[in-house]
């Protein structure tokens, strides 16, 4: 799977540490992915400074778009860095 991919490049780079949702993020209010802007209080709750988010578009039948955003959590409009790749 490609989010194990990435965890596992992020991981391996040295420069970031990964925060693992716990039981209480599983059931509501807490589920840090029922609303983009969740999120970023999730992870500031866990002393984080930026979140790499991604996202799927499919484009067509035959050709999927993979997004991804590393934002600051302490101004969430501003997207640090950024990318796509077409599969």
């Amino acid at each position: 799977m490609l989010s194990k991919r990435i965890r596992a490049a992020v991981i391996a780079s040295g420069h970031y540490r990964v925060l693992d949702r716990s039981k209480a993020d599983h059931t509501p209010p807490y589920r840090h992915l029922n609303f983009k802007a969740c999120i970023f209080d999730w992870a500031r709750k866990r002393g984080s400074k930026l979140v790499l988010v991604t996202w799927v578009q499919k484009e067509s039948r035959m050709r999927l778009m993979v997004n991804v955003a590393l934002i600051d959590t302490a101004e969430p409009g501003n997207e640090i860095a950024g990318g796509s790749v077409d599969l």
